[in-house]
């Protein structure tokens, strides 16, 4: 009955360290960003987060919101267009 007691303890002690390790590893990413994940054979793309293994993977987090940029030409230095 002890060992029964021991090896479930046991168990329960792995399955925890396992999910301590996952939730360590797990990379979330904040709105308006990608994370992007080489792995060893593909690239993932991923919006919301993923388990990142930090000698098999290489990630990277980018930038995608949307930015505005304002360009004034007008006079001499506007542009021509095909329609003018």
């Amino acid at each position: 009955m002890t060992a029964m007691i021991l090896g479930v303890g046991v168990l329960v002690a792995a399955c925890l360290l396992v999910v301590l390790v996952v939730a360590r590893l797990f990379r979330k990413v904040e709105q308006g960003k990608a994370l992007i994940v080489s792995k060893m054979r593909k690239v993932d793309v991923t919006f919301t987060g993923q388990v990142v293994l930090p000698v098999l993977h290489k990630a990277e987090v980018m930038d995608i919101s949307v930015k505005t940029i304002e360009i004034t030409r007008a006079g001499k230095e506007g542009l021509i267009c095909r329609d003018n």
